[in-house]
């Protein structure tokens, strides 16, 4: 539909300006005329002062000259006239294509913009829908448990899905020191830290301090009443064939 518009637009274009160019050739036209009627009209009027003494043939082609400049003159007005009036049914009808080439494109411009309204709100409801399915920690850090293993289940609000180490939190080790033993143990001590994963005898221990040891008792089921001692460690690697672990 725009295509066949623009189509219509270019082809009246083109039709004005020929007639533009036919009412400058006749507006010309018509002034030459003019022209030429003021001077056959003058020589009507001198020779009006001496028809006495010319002959009658000479004021009859007079008059005659004068009658055909006036009917060139009128004429020539229509033809102006009428290439004026071509002009301006040319110029409504163009107005007439552009008003209806702009309602279409106001059309046009309604329905993207409903469409992009549309749009946003799907976008919105997924994002929407997106965000209740994602979790985001509050801080980096490393997953150190998982307590929901089933792929789609269901949890409730506030219910623990996962614990998080903190990337920025310093390393430290928890363990359990027996009742009798507790009294060895004090903060600022030096401690070695075992690896299961690694045979301590071939890969060494890992340096630490003693950070705080626990005020009570706590009751362990297999050590009987056993305190919580914290150590830091001074590395948080083992050295395993080259590598670091």
């Amino acid at each position: 539909a725009r295509r066949r518009l623009d189509r219509q637009l270019r082809a009246k274009e083109a039709e004005l300006r020929q007639v533009e160019e036919q009412l400058a050739a006749a507006r010309s036209t018509l002034a030459e005329e003019r022209l030429r009627l003021r001077d056959r009209s003058d020589r009507v009027g001198r020779l009006r002062a001496v028809r006495d003494v010319i002959s009658r043939d000479e004021w009859d082609r007079a008059l005659d000259e004068e009658r055909t400049s006036r009917a060139a003159v009128a004429a020539a007005a229509h033809k102006v006239a009428e290439l004026e009036a071509a002009g301006a049914r040319i110029r409504k009808e163009m107005g007439f294509v552009r008003e209806d080439q702009r309602n279409r494109w106001m059309a046009e411009l309604a329905e993207r913009r409903e469409k992009e309204t549309t749009l946003r709100g799907r976008i919105a409801r997924a994002a929407f829908y997106n965000a209740r399915q994602r979790i985001t920690a509050p801080v980096d850090g490393f997953v150190s448990r998982v307590t929901v293993h089933t792929p789609g289940g269901v949890v409730t609000p506030a219910e623990k899905v996962i614990q998080l180490v903190p990337a920025a939190a310093p390393l430290v080790v928890k363990a359990r020191v027996r009742n009798r033993d507790i009294g060895f143990v004090a903060p600022g001590m030096r401690a070695g830290v075992k690896v299961d994963a690694y045979d301590f005898q071939k890969y060494g221990l890992i340096e630490g301090e003693v950070v705080r040891v626990g005020a009570n008792s706590i009751e362990d089921k297999a050590l009987g009443l056993v305190y919580e001692v914290v150590v830091r460690p001074e590395r948080t690697w083992l050295r395993v064939e080259g590598r670091r672990r």
